[in-house]
């Protein structure tokens, strides 16, 4: 028995991956008894929250020359004393093998946490079956209901891809929530003086019980719910000058466990590597 739930050891990877992130977020966010399912044919049932969505995510992803990338996410949530009671779960898997078969070694290591503009007690705890996990808040302290602003910024080794002279980057923006997301925009900033000639990049939408294992195919189709476009990152910030980005903006709600899968291409000569 897992601490997070049962694991089927007879079941695929992809499936137990799925089957731990399941387990996992069941323990975080509800209690077992009485939870609302989605019914997916031939997969578990997953749980559903009907309450305290995220009103709003923001993601700024920045790709840095050494192939590591900065994030930092934003995420607005109003607490009603139900689900969110002592803060919020990011789960990230360590496998990752991209669309070449070439497998990534994935690392993540978090750099600081906010909640309403003040540091925020965060942990991550030794891998869980494949996951590393950052806890931002306190158990033993509650949250007060209403609007609550979460800062989470972290750093991630492995996860810019190359083939063919590209590199790419292949992000699933949103985490893997019981709970709906109301609206998300995502920036990516490549490595300076990339030009938008030389870009490519896409955007899908995926299902509650599809395997992320591996990324979209270097073809520029874009999801007709979300809107794309370059935009200049030195104009708002000084850091960024001589950075191009690219900003993805849902065009609607995402519901219980859907993500937003976005890619980005760019020549491999702007790598140090």
């Amino acid at each position: 028995m897992h601490k997070f739930g049962r694991i089927d050891k007879k079941q695929s990877p992809s499936s137990k991956r799925q089957a731990v992130l399941v387990a996992i977020i069941v323990f975080c966010f509800v209690a077992l008894l009485g939870v609302p399912v989605l019914v997916m044919r031939d997969a578990a049932p997953l749980p559903m929250i009907d309450a305290e969505p995220v009103q709003q995510m923001s993601s700024e992803v920045r790709v840095k020359p050494d192939g590591s990338i900065d994030v930092t996410e934003i995420y607005r949530i109003a607490s009603e004393g139900k689900q969110l009671k002592h803060g919020i779960l990011r789960a990230f898997p360590l496998a990752y093998v991209d669309e070449f078969g070439a497998a990534l070694p994935t690392t993540y290591t978090g750099k600081s946490a906010l909640r309403n503009g003040l540091d925020l007690h965060w942990t991550n705890p030794a891998p869980e079956e494949g996951f590393t996990l950052f806890y931002l808040g306190d158990e033993n302290i509650p949250l007060e209901q209403g609007m609550h602003e979460f800062v989470f910024s972290y750093n991630v080794q492995g996860r810019v891809g190359k083939h063919d002279a590209a590199a790419y980057l292949s992000w699933e923006v949103n985490p893997y929530w019981p709970i709906a997301t109301q609206q998300i925009v995502a920036e990516v900033k490549l490595p300076a003086f990339v030009e938008a000639a030389s870009v490519t990049y896409a955007a899908r939408i995926i299902g509650p019980t599809e395997d992320l294992t591996q990324a979209p195919s270097k073809s520029g189709n874009l999801s007709p719910v979300v809107k794309a476009e370059f935009f200049d990152a030195g104009k708002l910030d000084p850091t960024a000058r001589d950075v191009l980005g690219v900003r993805f903006q849902m065009l609607r709600n995402l519901q219980p466990y859907e993500r937003l899968l976005v890619t980005v291409w760019w020549p491999e000569g702007f790598m140090k590597r």
